[in-house]
């Protein structure tokens, strides 16, 4: 096994001359990638990538996904998103590539919502939903309460329609492990990218009287790239 910066070139050294079975890993800034030998023609080929991770967009007409063999796994990882992508034909598209994700913020506080006015505040998510999403369901975790008027329930939705991933108004006013948000009510298919995934807390009164208030979000989802 060995590291470096260079596309492997099968027909060069020192990729030519590697036994089978050998392995090297290409690595930049923005993604690693694991190839194994599988063939010894001296060819670009005889290098196949198997399972790798990083933050470079999925394009199946380009190397390293379109030289990947049926079943290889990549996970794109970048702020606020994680999707682990599996090849399931190899038509050197990017439709070969099927996905399931989840945008996500962590520790999302009370201070971090923009006062709408009145009894609502807004917090737009960190990352898309990408084009080609389905929506599956959105979750909410380790919530400590959005304390100090008598109530706060939240809604998630894509900027326009206020609960388009949710289903009624679950309550965040008490500290709770998980809040079950309910089948998204809206349009769970996402034919262009939502750069505006919306969450809204609305109190009872006046969203400024808010003084605590902690909590993970996550919006899961099926894509084909």
């Amino acid at each position: 096994m060995w590291f470096g910066d260079s596309v492997p070139d099968g027909d060069a050294h020192p990729w030519k001359d590697a036994a089978l079975g050998s392995m090297y890993v290409y690595q930049t800034s923005s993604i690693a990638v694991c190839f194994l030998k599988q063939a010894a023609n001296d060819a670009d080929a005889d290098w196949t990538p198997g399972d790798w991770v990083g933050s470079t967009a999925l394009d199946g007409t380009a190397a390293p996904f379109s030289t990947a063999p049926i079943g290889s796994v990549y996970t794109y990882k970048s702020t606020g998103i994680t999707i682990r992508y599996t090849k399931m034909t190899d038509n050197d598209d990017s439709a070969d590539w099927y996905g399931e994700g989840c945008i996500y913020n962590l520790g999302v506080a009370y201070d971090d919502f923009t006062d709408g006015g009145a009894a609502v505040g807004t917090f737009v998510m960190t990352a898309d939903i990408p084009a080609g999403a389905y929506v599956n369901h959105s979750v909410v975790r380790n919530v400590t309460g959005f304390a100090n008027d008598t109530s706060a329930t939240l809604t998630i939705g894509d900027g326009s329609d206020v609960d388009r991933y949710n289903t009624g108004t679950p309550s965040i006013f008490a500290t709770a492990a998980v809040v079950a948000m309910g089948a998204p009510s809206g349009t769970r298919d996402n034919a262009a990218a939502v750069a505006t995934p919306t969450l809204t807390v609305t109190t009872a009164s006046d969203f400024t009287s808010v003084n605590a208030g902690l909590l993970d979000v996550y919006i899961y989802f099926n894509v084909v790239a």
